[in-house]
């Protein structure tokens, strides 16, 4: 039993990577620990893609199309990296910071179980009780706001956002089908929008209430009819959405100002600042071209993986990182990959997150019940991600472990019904 602690296997990989995730985060938020921390995962990370190795044969076989798309991807990146003479450090590094939170989707996908998946949604739950009262004590007692609030236990939008979304997609869908209680399903709803609205995160909150939105709908579709639990359940949620604008606007009261009228909205989402952002978040492709991408082969390639990249090693900081690295392109996802990756890289990466969404919902009707909300809330979670990629760089940061764990978790149930795994104390699923 004692030699059994000291044996790594791929599922102490990934449990320790996800736990590590939100220790490290709280530990830097609250503690000041440096960030260095996070090196640990990736160890972790390389000693999980060595067992996927030994199994990638059938991780290729489950996951055919998505493995492809990111072949093609490698491939474009290698020529875009060619084409502009890319220092191998610096691709290395690049590679490193795009791709290495496949290697836990694929590794969720393929050794995970449903039980599994579980376990980590209760720690982030507990998590999310300790974010919730760490934010309130944030704002009512020490008075922090927006910037300085930062994001309850992590230290921005970056991290809170997927992880509340996360938890938001999981708990509402599984409550519609019966399986968690309605205490939970409350609590997980009414901290997702304090917590925005505490950190003035806006896109969180356009993103929490589409979530729900969808989730609703989705659900409805598959289950048609009305019931007393359905009523009450849409019901529930127009009364939250009417408390939680009545909380946003005690809280934050710019915000509505900001999500409620389009024309400011509009100035927000292409306003640049000359201390913070100088590439807006809408419209940023084209400034992106007219400044840096003139030619039609820088357009499609990009400047080349890792080629915009930085890194607390000097050797991995680029000379256009050094030059340009105050227009905080890395700020953004959608920016970031663009400017390295062009509109092939760009465009592969995003039609990554397209086809999990296509599988998810295509196959919907043909998986029992019991697999269903499970696949509905990682779909649903998928597209939220790609709305982060316009508004932060939640994908590619330290804590984006949890959003790719998150988006693997519909795959999961569906290979549980493949393979016949049993749940707990549920039946067979195949």
């Amino acid at each position: 039993m004692r030699r059994e602690l000291f044996i790594i296997t791929p599922k102490k990989c990934i449990n320790w990577i996800l736990y590590a995730c939100v220790l490290f985060s709280a530990a830097y938020s609250l503690f000041g620990v440096s960030l260095s921390t996070f090196y640990i995962c990736d160890i972790l990370n390389l000693i999980l893609f060595y067992f996927e190795m030994k199994h990638i044969k059938e991780i290729r076989k489950e996951c055919a199309p998505l493995i492809n798309i990111l072949t093609a991807l490698l491939l474009s990146l290698m020529i875009g990296a060619c084409i502009n003479l890319v220092k191998l450090p610096l691709i290395f590094w690049g590679l490193r910071n795009l791709g290495r939170y496949f290697i836990i989707f694929f590794g969720v996908v393929f050794f995970f179980t449903l039980d599994d998946v579980e376990r980590v949604i209760r720690f982030y739950f507990k998590a999310q009780i300790f974010n919730a009262i760490v934010g309130l004590y944030k704002y009512f007692i020490l008075g922090l706001f927006s910037d300085d609030f930062g994001g309850g236990i992590f230290w921005g939008g970056g991290g809170l956002n997927p992880f509340c979304l996360l938890l938001l997609c999981y708990y509402v869908n599984l409550y519609f089908r019966k399986k968690t209680t309605f205490k939970k399903f409350v609590f997980i709803v009414a901290a997702t929008f304090m917590l925005g609205a505490m950190a003035e995160e806006k896109m969180m909150l356009m993103l929490a209430v589409l979530c729900i939105l969808l989730s609703v709908i989705i659900n409805q579709y598959i289950e048609k009819g009305l019931t007393v639990r359905k009523l009450a359940i849409l019901l529930g949620i127009l009364v939250g959405f009417v408390v939680a604008i009545y909380a946003v606007n005690r809280l934050a009261p710019d915000m509505l100002s900001i999500l409620l009228n389009k024309e400011n909205f509009m100035n927000y989402a292409t306003a640049t600042f000359d201390e913070g952002y100088r590439i807006p978040r809408v419209g940023s492709f084209k400034v992106i071209n007219s400044l840096f991408l003139r030619t039609p082969i820088k357009k499609w390639f990009g400047l080349g993986i890792g080629n915009c990249d930085t890194s607390a090693f000097s050797f991995l900081q680029s000379d256009f990182y050094r030059m340009y690295g105050d227009y905080n392109y890395r700020w953004f996802t959608n920016q970031w990959t663009y400017l390295e990756c062009g509109i092939l890289g760009f465009g592969l990466y995003l039609l990554f997150f397209v086809t999990l969404i296509i599988t998810l919902f295509s196959k919907l009707k043909k998986y029992p019940r019991i697999c269903q909300p499970y696949m509905i809330m990682s779909a649903v979670y998928t597209i939220a991600m790609i709305g982060l990629m316009w508004h932060s760089s939640a994908i590619k940061v330290d804590t984006a472990y949890l959003i790719y764990f998150g988006m693997a978790i519909g795959l999961v149930a569906m290979k549980c019904v493949h393979k016949g795994i049993e749940r707990g104390s549920d039946k067979k699923w195949a």
